[in-house]
């Protein structure tokens, strides 16, 4: 997922503790996913927001006013 995201030029910041994760993390850049696993995935991808949705105007406005 996180080489998905990075070739839809869409920022991560993946968070661990675990050195052997964090060697998995920043193996994504040895490799390319073509045209067909990148739609596969897309499909997987129902655009669920897991923290936030960022296009929702109710979370933007909650943001938005976090520091008043």
């Amino acid at each position: 997922m996180l080489r998905w995201l990075i070739q839809r030029e869409i920022a991560v910041i993946p968070k661990t503790l675990s050195k052997e994760r964090m060697i998995e993390n920043i193996s994504i850049f040895d490799f390319n996913l073509d045209e067909e696993d990148m739609q596969i995935i897309k499909q997987i991808s129902n655009n669920a927001f897991t923290i936030c949705n960022h296009k929702d105007p109710k979370t933007i406005n909650f943001l938005l006013n976090l520091k008043k």
